[in-house]
């Protein structure tokens, strides 16, 4: 099976190496390069299943989002 070329946008590749520079300087090179390994690997099982990712909810799953609370005293 042919692997595809995935594309990352350069502000993803700019965070990803920032946080992997963080991660080297707070948990060592080892560490660091696990944490990135990982996250690529996510991110890799998510391009290719993208229904595992988290899905935002909207406001129609939401009905109480349009419903009108009234206080009255009587």
């Amino acid at each position: 099976m042919k692997k595809l070329k995935r594309i990352i946008s350069p502000l993803a590749k700019k965070q990803l190496k920032e946080l992997k520079d963080f991660n080297q300087i707070l948990y060592g090179t080892s560490r660091a390069n696990q944490i990135y390994f990982s996250i690529k690997d996510c991110l890799q099982a998510l391009t290719d299943f993208p229904g595992l990712g988290y899905i935002e909810p909207t406001l129609q799953d939401y009905p109480q989002c349009f419903r009108t609370f009234f206080s009255i005293r009587i």
